[in-house]
């Protein structure tokens, strides 16, 4: 018997229990998914982007979303980005 295929996971051979909470889990990860545009903080209008190290000098001012910046950003004001 072909077990039904969803997202590479077999679901042949399981309980009804659990092709339900399988089920119950896909719904969540999906309304998840649906929320998460509106959950999502707002970007930033400016960051500035920090050196490496313990003291971690400010390096760059960058526009908030602005994909050159690295993971090492913070938010600011356009009073400190100035």
């Amino acid at each position: 018997m072909r077990g039904v295929q969803d997202g590479g996971a077999q679901l042949s051979g399981l309980s009804l229990d659990q092709v339900r909470e399988r089920i119950g889990d896909l719904e969540r990860r999906k309304r998840e998914q649906r929320a998460g545009p509106v959950r999502r903080p707002p970007v930033p209008d400016w960051t500035v982007e920090t050196g490496i190290g313990a003291d971690r000098p400010p390096l760059y001012v960058h526009v908030g979303g602005c994909r050159m910046a690295s993971k090492r950003v913070r938010a600011v004001t356009r009073v400190i980005a100035a």
